[in-house]
């Protein structure tokens, strides 16, 4: 049974040794398995390359605006707020998603723990051809030592958006 999951293999000298994933296992005290394919959507933001929470990929909750869509809210064709696109010259950075992969709360951010070697299989996206944009009010404060700061407000919940806000003050 646990060869059949991964956790051990033959050591060459015919005993059974611990494979990464079994010795992760044991080490965690969670059983972990090797899916050999799973291909989802991972939502980072556009600035900084960040991870986005489980709440931006539920579409009753947060709107993600693309096309038609995006360009009537900008020239508020559809009689609601304003908004303008806010974009980076930045692309992608392709260490986000290691990043992302390394983190112990990665789960947080839709990357479940048995994926263990994730890898980006589309493209970079030019900003021509910009991918869905998360409406979001940015707010100017104050920070407690009085320099300015800005404070994101999205629709994932009802006060300001540490995820989002991370990723404007990110030095990426």
């Amino acid at each position: 049974m646990l060869a059949w999951i991964g956790h051990v293999r033959d050591d060459g000298r015919g005993r059974d040794a611990l494979t990464e994933i079994g010795l992760r296992s044991v080490q965690d005290r969670w059983r972990y398995t090797v899916v050999s394919r799973d291909r989802r959507e991972l939502y980072f933001d556009g600035l900084g390359s960040q991870p986005l929470p489980r709440a931006y990929y539920d579409p009753s909750t947060v709107t993600l605006l693309a096309g038609e869509d995006l360009t009537d809210v900008v020239n508020r064709r559809t009689g609601g707020p304003a908004f303008r696109p806010v974009v980076s010259q930045r692309m992608f950075r392709d260490e986000a998603l290691a990043e992302l992969a390394a983190r112990r709360d990665r789960d947080r951010f839709n990357l479940p723990a048995r994926i263990d070697a994730p890898e980006r299989v589309a493209p970079p996206v030019p900003l021509l051809y910009a991918p869905p944009i998360c409406p979001a009010y940015l707010v100017r404060t104050v920070a407690p030592d009085g320099s300015p700061r800005l404070l994101a407000y999205t629709q994932a919940g009802d006060t300001a958006d540490e995820d989002v806000t991370a990723g404007l003050t990110s030095p990426c």
